[in-house]
C-alpha cells in the first residue's frame, strides 16, 4: 500500500516536473511585450535562463540580428519554438518575431491574449487584378499591436508568428 502511494507520487512529480520544464521554454504574452523593452542583455540573459539557444546573425552599427531558439523531442513529436531580434540601431526599431512551431500554442498564446484584453482585428488588402485580397490579423489593446501570420513553410509544416515593434526602442 506504502509503495503504490509513493510510485503514484512519484510519478506525479515527475510529470509535473516534465510539464513545467516544457512550459519553462515558452513565452507567454507578457513576457513578449517586456521583451520589446528591455535592453540587449536583459533579452539574452532572460532567453538563456529558458533554455533557448543563442545564435547571432549579424551584428554591426546599423543593425543586429539575433536568433534564439528552443527544439525538443517528445512522444507526440518535435516541439520548436524561436524569438527573431532584429535591431536596427540608428533608427532605433526593435523588432521581435515569436514563432511556434505547433498550432495548439500558438491557438494557447492568441487566448491568452484574449484573456488579457486584446482585440483581434483582420485587415483585408484587395489584390489588383489578381484574384483574391490577401488578408493581414493583429490583435491590439490601446497602442500595442501584434502582428500575427502563418507562414507554411511546405510538406505541411506551418509556423504561427507573432510580431510586435517597438519604434522607440531606447538600447
Amino acid at each position: 500500500m506504502f509503495m503504490q502511494k509513493f510510485m503514484t507520487l512519484a510519478l506525479t512529480l515527475l510529470l509535473v516536473c516534465g510539464w513545467a520544464s516544457g512550459l519553462a521554454q515558452t513565452l507567454s504574452p507578457a513576457a513578449f511585450i517586456s521583451l520589446a523593452t528591455k535592453k540587449a542583455l536583459e533579452v539574452d540573459s532572460f532567453m538563456t535562463q529558458k533554455g533557448f539557444e543563442k545564435k547571432v546573425f549579424s551584428s554591426n552599427d546599423d543593425f543586429s540580428i539575433v536568433n534564439y531558439s528552443y527544439l525538443a523531442k517528445t512522444d507526440s513529436g518535435a516541439i520548436q519554438r524561436s524569438l527573431h531580434v532584429g535591431w536596427r540601431k540608428k533608427l532605433n526599431i526593435l523588432e521581435l518575431q515569436y514563432g511556434l512551431w505547433q498550432k495548439k500554442e500558438a491557438v494557447d498564446f492568441i487566448d491568452q491574449l484574449l484573456k488579457q484584453g486584446f482585440t483581434k482585428h483582420t485587415v483585408s488588402t484587395p489584390d489588383i487584378g489578381g484574384n483574391s485580397p490577401s488578408k493581414s490579423v493583429h490583435y491590439q489593446k490601446d497602442r500595442l499591436r501584434i502582428d500575427y501570420e502563418e507562414m507554411d513553410q511546405g510538406e505541411g509544416v506551418k509556423v504561427y508568428i507573432f510580431t510586435i515593434e517597438n519604434e522607440h526602442y531606447q538600447p
